[in-house]
């Protein structure tokens, strides 16, 4: 539900501008949301063959391709910005 609504909040079809800005801001400049995202991604994906293990990869994949949603939406929200590297704060 979490990661739904931070793809929701940072989509600029879904979302107002301002929401999205700021959104985006905190997604990319706090630590505590930068860090949760890139833990979801960096859980490797394993082969085995057990059905629970299947579901639990196929999870792995769904929560994956989300936080590349979001990751993506941030990039478009800033890349209207001339001053990203600022945004940010880098």
């Amino acid at each position: 539900m979490g990661l739904q609504l931070l793809a929701v909040l940072t989509d600029e079809a879904k979302s107002s501008p301002v929401c999205c800005t700021v959104a985006s801001k905190a997604i990319l400049c706090e630590d505590r949301f930068a860090e949760s995202l890139k833990k979801l991604l960096s859980v490797p994906s394993r082969t085995v063959d057990f059905e629970d293990d299947n579901l639990i990869d196929s999870h792995q994949n769904v929560l994956k391709k989300k936080v590349l949603q979001i990751l993506s939406n941030v990039l478009l929200v800033f890349s209207e910005e001339d001053n990203l590297l600022e945004v940010v704060g880098w």
